[in-house]
């Protein structure tokens, strides 16, 4: 099968680009002695995850206990759900899932334990903890030494609950000046070094994309969770990745070209997510990289010839590099990974729409 067999839209993953990245990121990880627990809520494939485990991660992270059921599922059994547990049904399910997986949740208040003990009651086995950090992403997190302090020493009068390590998402790196990288991955690995201590451990997890390699030299840092570096996208190209690493695009035919610099294409943000890159855009189309998408609607995306007027026509079909590459995998059921133009592979999205 080739790419003109596909339908359009339809999600393509460049094989020979995928395992590139992931070669490139696993010796990132073993020249400086970290664990590499990837961030599997890019791909929430259980092919490509097995492809990371083939080059030496040691266990996964994701995001929902949905996903972590998934994995576990297909015989993943080091999981840690980057997350805070909270609710009933959750809860139980947390204790069930232990069953068939080691996994390790996220911590940052009093209230989030509470739930957590009953889930250490009902458990078969130990429940892992990290303590989350929030080092200026400002979302998630505790923010005072003191806190975590009383937070790990209130985990471990817990039976069934251990706490293994602190960890952190980078996440405000995505809007600094790429000369600020640096200062920014010490100032946060500083702040972990303090937040460890005060915590009774050694692990110190940290996870972003961007940060990933410069995190993963500053030796007081353990483990590294990188996710979107499977695909990379727009936005991680506008902050300064390699537009040859874009392994996913989403494949699109022209069904309209109104003047010369307008065309419109068979995927909206059903397709690509509605999320943009840091110029605002939705992505760019991979062989006219000056033609971007910078409007859609659901079903309809228009792209913006402007640069390149007149180089599309009805029924041409393009590649376009979305502009998250997360979000907008999760709007596919599967991803055709193709050599060339050739398909050599489908793979289900395992864990799309697992939400809770």
């Amino acid at each position: 099968m080739t790419l003109r067999d596909l339908p359009t839209p339809c999600a393509v993953v460049d094989a020979d680009r995928l395992e590139a990245n992931l070669d490139a990121m696993a010796r990132i990880a073993s020249a400086s002695g970290k664990r590499l627990r990837p961030h599997l809520k890019t791909h929430k494939c259980i092919e490509i995850a097995r492809m990371q485990a083939l080059r030496g991660a040691r266990g996964v992270t994701v995001a929902k206990l949905g996903e972590a059921e998934v994995f576990a599922n297909a015989g993943f059994d080091d999981i840690f759900v980057a997350n805070l547990i909270v609710g009933s049904d959750k809860l139980e399910r947390l204790a069930h899932l232990v069953a068939s997986a080691d996994v390790t949740v996220g911590l940052d208040s009093e209230a989030v334990l509470e739930g957590m003990k009953r889930a250490a009651a009902a458990a078969p086995r130990t429940i892992g903890v990290y303590i989350e950090v929030d080092t200026g992403h400002h979302r998630t997190g505790v923010r005072a030494l003191s806190q975590a302090g009383l937070l790990a020493y209130q985990c471990r009068s817990v039976p069934g609950l251990e706490v293994r390590g602190v960890y952190t998402h980078e996440g405000h790196v995505y809007k600094a000046a790429a000369y600020r990288l640096q200062e920014l991955c010490q100032s946060v690995a500083s702040s972990m070094r303090d937040y460890a201590e005060v915590c009774g451990t050694d692990t110190i997890s940290v996870g972003s994309t961007p940060s990933a390699s410069v995190m993963a030299a500053v030796p007081s840092v353990t483990e590294i969770r990188p996710g979107n570096y499977v695909f990379y996208d727009a936005t991680q190209v506008r902050l300064g990745a390699s537009a040859d690493a874009c392994a996913l695009t989403v494949m699109a035919t022209v069904i309209a070209t109104p003047t010369p610099s307008d065309a419109f294409v068979d995927a909206g943000s059903k397709a690509l997510s509605g999320d943009k890159d840091p110029d605002g855009k939705h992505g760019y189309v991979r062989d006219l990289p000056d033609v971007t998408m910078d409007w859609c609607s659901e079903e309809h995306g228009h792209l913006d010839l402007s640069h390149s007027p007149g180089a599309l026509r009805v029924g041409d079909r393009v590649r376009i590099v979305p502009a998250h590459a997360c979000t907008c995998v999760n709007c596919h059921d599967v991803l055709h990974a193709a050599n060339g133009d050739t398909v050599v592979e489908t793979w289900p999205v395992a864990a799309r729409g697992r939400l809770t």
